[in-house]
């Protein structure tokens, strides 16, 4: 599969004011309401500043307002219609956009290529910019020998990345999550480096409602999708919260199980357990419409047994780890092991079912 990522150049100061407005018009938003849009966009002036010498007021044409709600929303609606005419599939959120095809032969190297030319028209042709120098392309591929094809934008070879950053994930060319793990151990260990100059003298339950705000939330970010099983990766995110629930008990003896009885007594789970967690809830939310996730493919088997629950499936099989340890497999799994009478409760309850014993579990399977 081969990953078109696009950057945009300045993407909420370059919407024409009189191209949004015409696209909500098309789109029969009331007259009033683009009146009021109207009045919100125009009459808007900027000036420079420099050395205490100040420029002339100059109109603004083009840009949505930052920092205000409508703002987004006029981006949003500005750019809605990018994948028109697009064949290969396409992702938006904001101004992050990519575009991808799975890659068979040559062929669909050249209809993704045709996609990014038509990419590149809709941009000149609502006034937005593409960066060619920061727009790149991604291969995920585990093949030993893959298709050579230089894809170009506006006449610029786009550059073939090992990795990329996609909404505050690392995705390597191999689906490896090693480097995301290393990013974020290291973002997590700044934060508690922070916490430890700044709340020292703290009692223990301001430090450990620190740890929960502000370091457990980087850990934890999007881990239904990158939760790795390989142990040394796992280490490495475990050792973060030993180090943090040092911290905040002041207890930094070696002694043999002492970091066993420090997590106990702070009824921390291991963040191994949450992330299994999170994943159950995900799917949870995928087989009941709340999620977007294939949970189409999923099918029951046409045999049960006693020890089987209503919601069993089959099991996906994988011949590689990449697929086996993926979302979809993997938590399958641990879906179908779930005792009968958590699944029953889950869909009859109206209040949340926990699936784990700790009472400050924020992960709960919801109805």
């Amino acid at each position: 599969m081969d990953i078109f990522i696009l950057d945009f150049e300045k993407a909420f100061d370059t919407v024409p004011h009189e191209l949004i407005k015409s696209k909500l018009h098309g789109m029969g938003v009331n007259k009033n309401i683009l009146n009021w849009i109207d009045s919100f966009l125009s009459n808007i002036q900027q000036s420079v500043i420099v050395n205490g010498a100040k420029s002339n007021n100059r109109a603004v044409r083009s840009g949505v307002p930052q920092g205000t709600v409508l703002g987004p929303i006029l981006f949003l609606i500005h750019i809605n219609d990018i994948n028109e005419n697009v064949s290969s599939e396409t992702r938006l959120f904001a101004d992050d956009c990519v575009c991808y095809r799975e890659i068979s032969d040559i062929k669909d190297c050249e209809l993704l290529q045709q996609d990014i030319n038509r990419l590149g028209e809709w941009a000149e042709k609502n006034g937005m910019r593409f960066q060619p120098v920061k727009c790149n392309i991604m291969r995920l591929s585990r093949k030993r020998k893959n298709i050579d094809y230089d894809y170009k934008l506006k006449g610029t070879k786009l550059e073939m990345l090992d990795s990329i950053k996609y909404l505050g994930v690392n995705i390597t060319n191999n689906l490896h999550w090693g480097k995301h793990v290393e990013e974020t151990c290291n973002k997590a260990f700044k934060i508690l480096g922070l916490l430890k100059r700044n709340l020292s003298s703290c009692p223990q339950n301001v430090k450990m409602l620190a740890y929960k705000a502000l370091i457990r939330p980087i850990l934890e970010y999007a881990s239904a999708v990158w939760d790795p099983h390989q142990q040394y990766l796992q280490d490495k995110l475990e050792r973060v919260q030993n180090k943090a629930a040092r911290f905040i008990v002041n207890n930094y003896s070696q002694e043999p199980g002492t970091m066993t009885n420090i997590l106990e007594e702070l009824k921390l789970e291991p963040l191994k357990v949450r992330r299994k967690q999170s994943r159950l809830v995900l799917l949870h939310k995928g087989l009941h419409q709340q999620a977007v996730i294939p949970t189409s493919t999923l099918q029951k088997p046409k045999r049960t047994t006693r020890h089987m629950h209503s919601e069993h499936f089959i099991t996906i099989q994988a011949r590689t780890d990449t697929l086996k340890f993926s979302f979809l497999p993997n938590t399958v799994k641990d879906w179908n092991l779930l005792p009968p009478e958590v699944i029953d409760k889950s869909k009859a309850a109206k209040s949340p079912v926990k699936l784990f014993s700790h009472p400050d579990s924020v992960d709960t399977l919801k109805i």
